[in-house]
């Protein structure tokens, strides 16, 4: 903008409007095993993998078309869409005796990625860039938040 009477101009503000839509859980029909999803949905959704650890899910449901279920989005971004309330995560399970496992799930934002006092992982957000990573040494689990 040109200079007034000696003052900088600025650009007006422009309000932004936000929405959030909650999905609900529902589940594909006929023969629909993750990885593959290959059940069907109602008119304008797809099947897909619908992986959740707060509590531990590994199905399939149906997603609006054209949205990628957090159990299919790409490791490390996981930015993809979960049921309800819950926020897709990176985590990094390994390199123990269970392997070396890097995947993308939902959990509960209101939940902590933090060891529990039974010695388990709780699984729960973490901050922009880090994957809550759990190792099992001597049948002692640990849980954190770790830059993968």
């Amino acid at each position: 903008m040109p200079l007034i009477a000696g003052r900088q101009g600025t650009a007006p503000r422009v309000p932004t409007t936000t929405t959030t839509t909650t999905l609900i859980r529902t589940a594909c029909t006929g023969p629909a095993e993750p990885p593959l999803c290959g059940g069907t949905c109602p008119a304008g959704e797809q099947c897909g993998v619908d992986y959740d650890f707060t509590p531990y899910t590994n199905s399939c449901g149906c997603f609006p078309n054209g949205v990628t279920p957090c159990g299919s989005s790409d490791y490390r971004q996981c930015g993809g869409a979960c049921f309800g309330n819950e926020v897709c995560q990176a985590f990094h399970l390994g390199p123990d005796s269970r392997g070396d496992i890097r995947t993308c799930a939902c959990v509960d934002p209101a939940q902590s990625c933090t060891t529990s006092p039974a010695n388990t992982c709780t699984p729960g957000p973490c901050p922009p860039g880090a994957a809550c990573s759990s190792i099992l040494q001597n049948g002692t689990e640990s849980c954190d938040c770790r830059t993968p």
